[in-house]
């Protein structure tokens, strides 16, 4: 496409002024940024988006390893220059909103070599396997009876698709 000035700027941004802050959405944050910086990173191969994508992963993996994987996450910068995350209210709660970012650590487990990615994905998906065990459709939120395919629950199952594909059917 010959966009050479344009993505130079866009990666210099990237590289020096990329500081996001302010309440963001778990789900939006991880598939926004994590994902749109691996898929920069495999088209482009170039480390600057690895090292981000993994930057902004570990920035909310304390949060996800003890529990919170829906809702809202308050981002900023702390004294290092590190994204630091907190529990914020907001974002969604809805099955989708808290199953819908394997792929993005499934890809940073494979990039990295780091199994902690993955690991956590799969926990994610084993615990909503378990609670909901025979159930074919499930509910777009945890605890209601509205069965459908639309917002709310439509990410879910296109991420189990696309995992099942990704990981040649594991």
């Amino acid at each position: 496409m010959n966009l050479t000035e344009e993505y130079q700027r866009a990666r210099d941004y990237i590289q020096n002024d990329f500081k996001p802050s302010g309440s963001w959405s778990l789900f939006e944050f991880l598939i926004r940024f994590v994902g749109g910086f691996v898929s920069m990173y495999e088209l482009s191969l170039d480390k600057l988006y690895l090292d981000k994508a993994v930057e902004c992963a570990d920035a909310v993996y304390p949060l996800m390893e003890s529990g919170i994987f829906g809702g809202g996450v308050k981002l900023g910068i702390d004294q290092n220059g590190k994204i630091k995350a907190s529990y914020s209210s907001g974002g969604g709660r809805s099955v989708a909103d808290s199953n819908t970012y394997q792929l993005e650590f499934i890809s940073l487990s494979m990039l990295t070599g780091d199994p902690k990615y993955i690991d956590l994905a799969m926990k994610t998906y084993k615990n909503m396997w378990e609670r909901y065990k025979n159930r074919g459709l499930i509910s777009d939120s945890f605890s209601g009876s509205n069965l459908h395919v639309g917002g709310g629950i439509d990410s879910y199952y296109e991420y189990i698709i696309k995992i099942y594909v990704m990981t040649r059917g594991v």
